[in-house]
C-alpha cells in the first residue's frame, strides 16, 4: 500500500482529505485518517502487505484525529494515543502507531532513536512482539509539577532528586496571640501575605468566636505554636484558657484552599493594597472565618486542656504528610489528629509527670515532648517521647543537679541533638538522643532563653530579657555571638528560613525582626498583636533534619485491546549511604480510577519483578509508578536518572 496526503509531504500539516474527489486519480480517502491511499496491483511473486493498516482514531475532533482520553487539543494522526499535547506524550513517527515512546520487542525501532529493540531485549520476561517496554523520562524530561509531586526537583544532570529549598517553604506562620489571628509572612521580604483567624468556630469544634481578644483566662482563642507540614500548609494550636482548646490548619498555597461556597472563586486574605501589612479593619485583607483557607478546626481534650505543644510527625508509607502531634498541658496528655481531617486517630496518651509545652520529631518518628520548667524550679524530668506505632511513652533521664534546671522551646539539628531553651536559668541544654546524655552551652547570666531553633552548623536561641538571640556552635557548644535586637521585645520565638536567615518574634512589640549571619543586616517588620510563636514555624526542622522525603508519580498506558500485565520495572540511580528510594505501584482500567487505588509497594530494588511480592501487581490498562525519596542527612539525596516499564498484551484476554 501507498499513501499521499492530498498533495501535501506532512500528513501532521496537510488539511486532510474528506471525500474520493480530493484524491488522486485511483485513490480513495480514509476520512478517519484524512489521507489518500492507493492500492498498488501485486506481481505473480508478492504477497498483500503484512503491516496492517493503522487504526482509526476513536474520536476526530476540530484539531484533527484524536483518541479517546488521550488529552484536551491531542493531535494523534495515527491513533496509538501519542501526539501533539496528547497526555501520553508526543509521537516520534505520527504516520505510523508501532512508532511513539514504547519500545516493544518487535524487530521494529519503535522510538525512533536508530536502535531496534534496545530495551525489551534486556528486560522484557519473555522477548515476543506483545511485550512492550516504555521509558521514562520522554524526550522532555522528568516534570515535577504540583499535581504529580511533592519536595522534589530536576537537577543539573537532568536525574530526579530531593529538593532542598522549596518555593513555598518561604513562609512563615506567626500566631498573633493577643488578637486571635496568624499572620502568614514571606521570609525572604518580610512582607505580610495573609492573616487568618486561629479557629473557625462551629458546633463541632466549641471555638471561641474568631473575632474575640484573649484575656488569658475565659475569652478568646489565644492562638500559640505554629508548625508546618512536608507540604508546607500550616497549623496553629489555640490554648482557649477556660475553654475547649482547638487545632486549626491552613493551606499554603491558594491551590490547595477549598470553595466552600461554589462560586468558583477561593475568598482569602491578601495584601489588597500591596503595602506588605495586612489591615485587620479591611475586609479583602482579613477576611474573616469563612476564609477558604482555613481547611478546618479540630477539637482537643476538654474544657481547660490547654492545647501548647505542636509538632508534625513523619511522613509514612501511606501518606506523604505525617500526623499532627499536640500536647494539652493542663491534662498532661498528647493527642495525634489525622493531617487531612483533623479527626483524631485514638484515644490521646498521658504524659503523667509532664506537661506538654513544646515538641519536634527525630528522625525515627518518634515525637518529643519538652516540660515546662518555668514554673516549677525543682523539677527535672525535662523531655518525654512518644512512639508513634506503639504510643508508648519514654522519659528521658532527669536533669542532672549540675545543670541549673528551667526548660521552655524545643529543637532538633541534624546530629541527633535535642536542645532546650532553659528559660529560668539562662542556660541552653542539649541532649544526645542516642546516648541519653545532657549538657549546657556556657551563656553569659541575664538571660531568659526562650525559643530556639537550630540550622546545619548553629543552634540559635531568642532571649527575650536581654532583646537577642544567641548564636551557638551545634559541635562545640561555643558561644559565637550574641545579636542584639534594634527595636524588637520581648523575643519569645527563633526560627531557620530555607533561605539561611533567622528571624526572632518579638511579643513584647508586636514585631520580628530578621537577621542576616553573612551580610549581619538587621530587618525589623510589624506583625499581628501579642505574637508568640516559638516552634518550628518555618518547617525547616522537620523537613531538613527529621528526614526528609519526596514523591513523583508517573503514568503509563498498555494495550488498549485485551488485557495489560506488567512484568517489570527497572530504574537507574544513585544512592547515597543514609538515603533510599521506594518505588510504588498501583493500576486501574480508567486513568481517572487510578486515584482510587492503593498503592503496592514498596519495591526497593532494581530491577523489580512486578509479578512478585510486595506485588503482584494486578492487570490493568494504566499503570501508575511513584518514585519516594528519602535521605536521613540533610546534605545528601538520592537521584533516579530514568526508568522502565515492561508489560505483555493479551489480546485474548487472561490465559
Amino acid at each position: 500500500m501507498s499513501g499521499c496526503s492530498c498533495g501535501s509531504d506532512d500528513v501532521r500539516t496537510a488539511p486532510g482529505c474528506t471525500s474520493d474527489d480530493e484524491c488522486e486519480p485511483g485513490e480513495t480517502c480514509v476520512v478517519a485518517l484524512r489521507r489518500c491511499i492507493a492500492e498498488r496491483d501485486l506481481g505473480p511473486d508478492e504477497e498483500p502487505d503484512a503491516t496492517p493498516p493503522p487504526p482509526p482514531p476513536v474520536d476526530a475532533g476540530p484539531d484533527g484525529p484524536r483518541r479517546r482520553d488521550a488529552g484536551p487539543g491531542c493531535i494523534d494522526m495515527d491513533g496509538d494515543g501519542y501526539g501533539e499535547r496528547c497526555d501520553l506524550g508526543p509521537d516520534c513517527d505520527d504516520t505510523d502507531p508501532s512508532k511513539n515512546r514504547g519500545e516493544r520487542c518487535d524487530g521494529i525501532d519503535n522510538d525512533c532513536d536508530g536502535e531496534i529493540d534496545e530495551i525489551v531485549m534486556d528486560v522484557c520476561m519473555s522477548c515476543v512482539p506483545t511485550c512492550r517496554a516504555i521509558g521514562e523520562p520522554g524526550p522532555d524530561g522528568w516534570d515535577p509539577r504540583d499535581d504529580n509531586s511533592a519536595n522534589v526537583e530536576v537537577d543539573s544532570d537532568d536525574a530526579l532528586t530531593l529538593r532542598r529549598i522549596d518555593a513555598r517553604a518561604y513562609a512563615m506562620w506567626i500566631a498573633n496571640s493577643d488578637e486571635g489571628t496568624v499572620s502568614k509572612i514571606d521570609s525572604r521580604t518580610g512582607r505580610e501575605l495573609a492573616r487568618y483567624p486561629s479557629a473557625r468556630p462551629d458546633e463541632d469544634n466549641g471555638a471561641r468566636p474568631a473575632d474575640e481578644p484573649c484575656n488569658f483566662s475565659s475569652t478568646g482563642n489565644c492562638p500559640s505554636r505554629t508548625a508546618v507540614d512536608q507540604n508546607f500548609d500550616a497549623y496553629v494550636a489555640n490554648r482557649a484558657f477556660g475553654n475547649v482548646g482547638t487545632v486549626t490548619k491552613f493551606a499554603g498555597r491558594v491551590s490547595d484552599c477549598v470553595d466552600r461556597d461554589g462560586d468558583g472563586m477561593i475568598e482569602t486574605s491578601t495584601d489588597a493594597n500591596d503595602d506588605g501589612v495586612i489591615d485587620p479593619d479591611d475586609p479583602r485583607e482579613l477576611v474573616g472565618p469563612d476564609d477558604e483557607c482555613i481547611l478546618w478546626t479540630a477539637a482537643v481534650g476538654g474544657i481547660g486542656s490547654v492545647p501548647r505543644a505542636l509538632a508534625i510527625g513523619l511522613a509514612t508509607e501511606v501518606s506523604p504528610i505525617g500526623d499532627v502531634w499536640v500536647g494539652t498541658f493542663a491534662d498532661e496528655t498528647v493527642c495525634q489528629l489525622d493531617p487531612y481531617t483533623g479527626a483524631p486517630r485514638t484515644s490521646c496518651v498521658r504524659t503523667v509527670g509532664l506537661r506538654p509545652y513544646g515538641a519536634a520529631a527525630d528522625r525515627t518518628g518518634r515525637v518529643w515532648f519538652v516540660n515546662l520548667g518555668w514554673e516549677d524550679a525543682t523539677n527535672r524530668r525535662v523531655l518525654a517521647s512518644i512512639d508513634p506505632v506503639s504510643f508508648r511513652v519514654t522519659f528521658a533521664s532527669d536533669l542532672p543537679d549540675s545543670i541549673p534546671p528551667g526548660s521552655y522551646g524545643i529543637a532538633i539539628d541534624g546530629d541527633d541533638h535535642l536542645w532546650v531553651g532553659g528559660a529560668r536559668a539562662g542556660t541552653l541544654l542539649r541532649y544526645d538522643i542516642s546516648d541519653d546524655v545532657w549538657e549546657q552551652a556556657d551563656i553569659p547570666a541575664g538571660g531568659t532563653l526562650r525559643g530556639v531553633a537550630a540550622d546545619e552548623t548553629h543552634v540559635w536561641a531568642a532571649d527575650s530579657t536581654r532583646d537577642s538571640v544567641w548564636q551557638v556552635e551545634i559541635d562545640t557548644m561555643r558561644v559565637v555571638r550574641e545579636w542584639e535586637l534594634p527595636t524588637v521585645r520581648g523575643p519569645i520565638g527563633a526560627g531557620v528560613a530555607f533561605d539561611g536567615r533567622i528571624w526572632a518574634i518579638g511579643r513584647a512589640s508586636s514585631s520580628a525582626a530578621r537577621i542576616d549571619p553573612v551580610t549581619e543586616e538587621i530587618l525589623e517588620v510589624p506583625t499581628g498583636l501579642g505574637p508568640y510563636s516559638y516552634s518550628d514555624f518555618m518547617g525547616f526542622g522537620l523537613n531538613t533534619f527529621a528526614e526528609p522525603f519526596g514523591r513523583y508519580h508517573f503514568t503509563v498506558e498498555g494495550c488498549a485491546d485485551g488485557e495489560s500485565r506488567w512484568e517489570t520495572l527497572r530504574w537507574s540511580e544513585e544512592r547515597p549511604p543514609g538515603t533510599r528510594i521506594e518505588a510504588w505501584v498501583r493500576t486501574a482500567p480508567a486513568r481517572v480510577e487510578l486515584q482510587f487505588e492503593d498503592w503496592i509497594g514498596p519495591f526497593t530494588m532494581s530491577p523489580a519483578d512486578l509479578r512478585a511480592p510486595p506485588g503482584p501487581v494486578p492487570p490493568g490498562l494504566y499503570l501508575q509508578v511513584e518514585f519516594r525519596l528519602y535521605s536521613e542527612d540533610s546534605r545528601v539525596a538520592p537521584r533516579v536518572f530514568d526508568a522502565d516499564v515492561t508489560g505483555t498484551c493479551f489480546l485474548d484476554g487472561p490465559g
